[in-house]
């Protein structure tokens, strides 16, 4: 199962908890799984919602689109803002 950007899922805890004792033939608790994800640097965090796009906005995309549309892309670089951390950070925010 993919999410429509592509990304594999990612599986839940419960999922995760499940899934031991199929492996390892040892049953474990949410609490140990939660645990042990912490220690190897994992985090519970939610999904950051994001806002629908008004009419405007859409409009605007479709003008850009448009503007752009016989544009030569071979020396275009695209880049986005989203945020990628390269290497553990030891320092909470």
């Amino acid at each position: 199962h993919r999410d429509a950007n592509g990304r594999p899922r990612v599986p839940a805890l419960r999922e995760i908890k499940e899934n031991i004792p199929k492996i390892h033939h040892k049953s474990v608790s949410i609490s140990t799984t939660t645990r042990h994800l912490h220690g190897y640097g994992y985090k519970n965090v939610l999904r950051q919602s994001t806002h629908t796009l008004t009419s405007d906005e859409k409009e605007q995309r479709v003008q850009w689109a448009k503007k752009h549309k016989y544009d030569d892309l071979n020396n275009t670089i695209f880049i986005d803002e989203s945020l990628f951390q390269l290497f553990r950070n030891t320092v909470r925010r």
